[in-house]
């Protein structure tokens, strides 16, 4: 947090259990091999493929998601408390 600055309110909660969640299954290989069978295709592309594109959607997703709140919590020092830049 930048110095001398406080929010008004701490993070979401949901938005927390997302980030953990999605540390959980990126760190946690047992999905992968099992969606990385050699016999496992999904509209033509192996599972591991449309596994790892799904992790990168939801991972990018919640940082986004993360971001915006932060920035409605005027977490950062160029925005006011309703997300909008400072003069």
């Amino acid at each position: 947090m930048p110095a001398g600055h406080t929010t008004t309110r701490p993070r979401r909660r949901v938005l927390n259990a997302w980030l953990g969640l999605n540390m959980l299954i990126g760190l946690c290989p047992i999905p992968y091999f099992y969606v990385g069978a050699p016999a496992l295709q999904i509209a033509g592309l192996p599972g591991a493929i449309l596994y790892c594109l799904a992790l990168l959607v939801s991972v990018s997703a919640s940082l986004f998601a993360v971001y915006r709140d932060d920035d409605q919590r005027a977490y950062f020092a160029d925005t006011d408390t309703a997300g909008t830049p400072r003069p």
